[in-house]
């Protein structure tokens, strides 16, 4: 029931729009979208670049009866980055209600530890390059940078300018009397390196700063297919900049779309003030 209520939520997310215009393009968008589009990118990117962001984290694997509940603080400042994902609900993952997984990406001094629920804290190394793991997990824990890379290495721009990816829809609309903008596109290799093609659809809010409202992609047919698909929403700032609210995903395989992963981050606070330099040290643990 719920695997179809997420179903509803993007179907009408992108089928309540009132269209007042089509671009239908190949390999190439509106100048006037792309020369907005840019700059709005790179002011997300600037304003997630530093501060703390505290919040919840679920997520649940419906087919295998497994979930996870977390509470977490993410800080941000440049290349170096931690998080604290304390465990609150569990059931068949393995993990300690109450324990905290500490993951820090710091150049040259990066490191995971491991807090009981007594508080006693347990570092625990990295078998290769620290930086890179460290970085990888707390990217997977918190995918804060989604908004603005949809989980791609540049930009969500850049992965629509990509040769990878051909343009087949651009429409400007208005949901609920916001106006929105609507790109469908496919692609031969999704973010994750899984090869498609991919039919995918995105919802952009122009009035809330460009900020990513929707997506979906689709590949394969009948048991074979699958669908990544998610809602978000936002905050805007003193400068108009959106700060993630609430961020909703799900994974559905074959063609009655049963859903098999589903995540839900929540937040809660999101401080864009640089945080204090011993969060990032030894005391700081």
């Amino acid at each position: 029931m719920r695997g179809q209520s997420i179903r509803r939520l993007v179907l009408v997310a992108v089928g309540v729009l009132v269209w007042s215009g089509n671009h239908a393009l190949a390999q190439k968008m509106p100048a006037e979208f792309v020369a907005a589009y840019g700059p709005a990118l790179e002011a997300m990117r600037m304003a997630y670049s530093q501060g703390t962001v505290q919040g919840t984290l679920q997520s649940e694997y419906p087919t295998k009866g497994r979930s996870i509940d977390r509470r977490f603080t993410l800080r941000l400042a440049g290349n170096t980055s931690r998080i604290d994902a304390r465990v609150t609900a569990q059931k068949g993952m393995g993990a300690t209600v109450g324990g905290t997984d500490i993951f820090l990406a710091m150049p040259g001094a990066s490191m995971q530890a491991y807090r009981r629920d007594n508080g006693e804290v347990a570092n625990q190394p990295f078998d290769e390059d620290g930086y890179s793991q460290a970085n990888t997990s707390i990217k997977e824990l918190c995918p804060i940078s989604f908004p603005y890379t949809m989980g791609t290495q540049g930009t969500i721009l850049t992965m629509l300018q990509s040769g990878d990816v051909r343009i087949t829809s651009f429409k400007k609309g208005k949901r609920d009397g916001e106006p929105m903008i609507q790109i469908k596109y496919i692609q031969q290799v999704d973010p994750d390196g899984q090869y498609g093609p991919w039919n995918g659809t995105l919802l952009i809010s122009p009035t809330e700063g460009y900020a990513l409202r929707s997506f979906t992609r689709t590949a394969g047919e009948f048991d074979r297919q699958v669908t990544y698909s998610g809602s978000l929403s936002y905050t805007l700032n003193v400068d108009g900049v959106p700060l993630l609210q609430q961020f909703e995903r799900s994974e559905q395989r074959g063609s009655g779309g049963v859903v098999v992963e589903r995540q839900n981050m929540a937040i809660s606070e999101f401080d864009t003030q640089p945080p204090r330099n011993y969060l990032f040290s030894a005391d700081g643990f």
